[in-house]
């Protein structure tokens, strides 16, 4: 079936059901890199503000109270840039908003490095900010239309590994810096390591999504990559590709994405993850940036605190690993509540805990349980809305749902000094049993079904 320059309905549904029933994945390794670049460097930004604070506020001359500034302006940005790039992205392109992003990032980290002052750092963090939430909508929209059906939560589960290495691996460096004069820029330097990928941002190498292409009215690009696409399948697997499933109609573009989710047919789907990643912010940020503070404030020294977080956080991968394992073999919304569940036994344990093995213990399962939710709750949101509008569901959770970790600073703060680090952890463990109801109460069932079935 060939698709002309300006598919029908028909032919759009067609095109995405050969997507969604290759047997594997396939695409060339060049976008692999691209993507364990992008999501390390996001894990990279998320904490490298939090493991360097304690040295910044000595050579930049502000307080702990202070430092929530800088923070919440980064937040604050990752939700204005995620919500224009993700516009940005269903009307002009997966590519176009990915590159876009990518510079941004790497043009904050530089500046960065050359804070001198509360207010500098708090601009400088605030243009990371721009770029780095839009990458994690964008990446995981790109790869979620890429995959087929029954590989879509392992696929991005793979690609999340990345990312809690990223969120790892600046305790490990800072533990050799702590000591160095200015050693904390060295760890926003790090940050632009994704100026690494531009060369690989072409066709050749990195694809545009042919499911935004065919819905934008350029059907003989999308059928040419998808044409490659099963050719590379067959070729990987030395059989013939299972038959084409009939599915229903996926609508071109007719409206303004953001439209699109507030309208009778998607206005629930779009509250429930709005709400529930707007908690989720919350806690998780009081998690990433905040933990070595808590820990400094329970009686563990920086260095010390910085280790057992570090060693705590190798538990990211595992939870990656572990969720890719069984992510599409369960109900999305029965795995994302499940997690849940654990990581707010682990944060129990942190908020009761008495010796450093106990940190160690309680920390790890949050780490575990945080990743192994994570890119469920990612690919999720993804696939509950049509691809005319994904990218914008996307920033509309993940991204409008940062508001919650911009104003977590305040309120964690408000709580440590008021009634200690303790009970920072016990508010994190009660936020978090929150997100677990929202979304297994309201959650619709997803495993197995192809894009565009769940979006008609």
């Amino acid at each position: 079936m060939s698709i002309r320059e300006k598919p029908s309905n028909e032919e759009i549904a067609f095109l995405n059901a050969r997507i969604d029933r290759l047997p594997v994945w396939s695409l060339s390794s060049s976008v692999f890199f691209v993507m364990a670049v992008i999501w390390f460097a996001v894990g990279w930004d998320i904490t490298n503000i939090g493991v360097s604070l304690l040295p910044m506020e000595r050579a930049l001359h502000f307080t702990t109270n202070q430092s929530a500034i800088p923070v919440t302006a980064n937040l604050l940005a990752y939700m204005i840039g995620a919500y224009s790039l993700g516009t940005l992205s269903d009307y002009f392109g997966r590519r176009i908003a990915i590159t876009v992003t990518i510079i941004l990032l790497i043009v904050g980290a530089i500046l960065c490095v050359f804070s001198w002052d509360l207010a500098s750092l708090t601009v400088f963090r605030f243009i990371s900010g721009l770029g780095m939430g839009a990458l994690l909508s964008l990446a995981t929209a790109f790869t979620t239309e890429f995959s087929p059906a029954k590989q879509r939560g392992r696929n991005i589960a793979l690609n999340v590994i990345w990312l809690g290495l990223g969120l790892a691996a600046p305790m490990f460096l800072m533990l050799f810096l702590l000591n160095i004069s200015g050693g904390w820029r060295i760890i926003f330097l790090v940050g632009a390591i994704p100026i690494v990928t531009l060369p690989f941002l072409r066709d050749r190498w990195f694809p545009e999504s042919p499911r935004w292409l065919v819905i934008h009215g350029h059907g003989e690009r999308a059928e040419a990559i998808v044409n490659r696409m099963e050719h590379t399948a067959q070729q990987k697997t030395g059989e013939d590709l299972p038959p084409v499933p009939s599915v229903p109609t996926e609508l071109a573009v007719s409206q303004f994405p953001t439209k699109t989710l507030f309208g009778k047919k998607f206005i629930v789907r779009t509250i429930t993850i709005f709400f529930f990643w707007l908690l989720w912010y919350v806690w998780i940020y009081a998690f990433l940036i905040y933990e070595p503070t808590l820990l400094s404030k329970m009686g563990i020294a920086l260095p010390s605190g910085l280790l057992f977080t570090g060693l705590s956080y190798l538990a990211f991968p595992i939870g990656a690993l572990i969720s890719a394992s069984f992510a599409d073999k369960i109900q999305r919304k029965y795995t994302i509540g499940g997690s849940t569940l654990i990581l707010v036994a682990g944060l129990v344990v942190l908020a009761t805990s008495s010796s450093p093995i106990i940190t160690i213990v309680g920390s790890s399962i949050v780490a575990m349980a945080y990743f192994s939710a994570l890119g469920q709750a990612l690919v999720y949101t993804a696939e509950i809305f049509p691809t005319r509008a994904r990218a914008s569901a996307l920033s509309v959770g993940d991204g409008w749902g940062h508001l919650g970790g911009a104003i977590q600073p305040f309120i964690v703060l408000a709580i440590l000094a008021s009634a200690g680090a303790a009970s920072v952890f016990w508010f994190m463990a009660g936020v978090a049993f929150v997100c677990l109801l929202i979304i297994l109460l309201l959650g619709i069932r997803t495993k197995g079904e192809g894009l565009t079935e769940l979006a008609s």
